[in-house]
């Protein structure tokens, strides 16, 4: 098992093999942000790279060492151009999900999609609807792609971006039945075209709460969950079996739900010390998952049994 971090001077990379963690060497960087991985052996991870001039980095472990990757798409900006999140089926089939650009200043990027399909690296041609984005996750399933992130209005308030890839063009997705977040969207994950959750934040009654969006193929619905939470990841195995992870910022803890049917996430929930919940997994074919986030001097790992 891999878990990836960092502090914006120094990228981390630790691993386990079931007893206690241990710190890997690794190339330079500053953060790493994902990581995903298909073989003891074939493990990739993005983020940062180590210049003073912020560029995105793709890392490859092949059982023994890690090493960057070589001629990949440049990403590069003056304060952080970078990759986000990356997905894929196999090595010879990668998403890489990033910017180009300032990050200070949103009206100077362009959000970025690179695919590998073992050969070449193809630019994926991410419509540039609106220029004050920030792309956060991506997930796929056959040639269809998921996109989650946010937008700043005129305003400077934030608003869920969506986009969709069908196979064979992007398009920005405005459910129409429930609209987007009125805070942004960070997660996204499925388990084939006819269930996909994101999860983010919504401003409720001035207050926010995590926001649950699912895909059955034709149409989105949303959920609001809790009070005065972010929504932080989602992982699901299908309808009767998504955990929504989210930040509780009044108490300062992270929070887990997981469905126990297909629009339920009961009240109950398991609790984390962390002060910014990350991420979550289900181990396959288990009822054990792991949680990720930053606590008190340094980084959390959790892990529950859960039905």
């Amino acid at each position: 098992m891999f878990a990836v971090g960092g502090d914006y001077s120094v990228g981390r990379i630790i691993h386990s093999s079931g007893s206690g963690w241990t710190e890997m060497t690794a190339p330079a960087s500053k953060i790493l942000y994902e990581i995903t991985g298909f073989a003891p052996n074939d493990v990739f991870a993005v983020g940062r790279g180590p210049q003073g001039i912020l560029d995105g980095i793709l890392l490859h472990y092949d059982g023994s060492s890690w090493a960057k990757v070589p001629n990949t798409p440049s990403v590069i900006g003056i304060y952080g151009g970078h990759y986000q999140a990356i997905w894929g089926t196999g090595s010879s089939n990668l998403y890489i999900l990033g910017y180009n650009g300032d990050e200070t200043d949103a009206n100077n990027r362009q959000n970025v999609v690179f695919h590998w399909n073992g050969a070449s690296w193809i630019d994926m041609k991410l419509p540039i609807v609106l220029p004050r984005t920030w792309p956060a996750d991506i997930w796929g399933y056959g040639n269809e792609l998921w996109v989650v992130g946010w937008t700043l209005e005129a305003n400077n308030d934030s608003q869920g971006l969506l986009y969709h890839y069908d196979g064979n063009a992007w398009t920005m997705d405005k459910p129409a039945d429930v609209g987007l977040p009125s805070g942004g969207l960070i997660s996204v994950h499925g388990t084939d075209a006819c269930h996909v959750v994101a999860v983010g934040s919504k401003k409720d009654s001035g207050v926010f709460k995590t926001v649950v969006m699912r895909y059955d193929g034709t149409i989105w619905s949303s959920q609001l969950v809790g009070t005065d939470e972010a929504g932080a990841a989602v992982w699901t195995g299908g309808p009767h079996a998504t955990l929504v992870l989210s930040a509780d910022e009044a108490a300062y803890v992270g929070k887990i739900r997981l469905a126990d049917g297909k629009d339920a996430y009961p009240a109950s929930l398991s609790t984390f010390g962390t002060s910014a919940p990350r991420n979550v997994f289900r181990i396959a074919n288990s009822k054990t998952h792991y949680l990720v986030g930053d606590g008190s001097g340094g980084v959390k790992i959790s892990h529950a049994d859960c039905q």
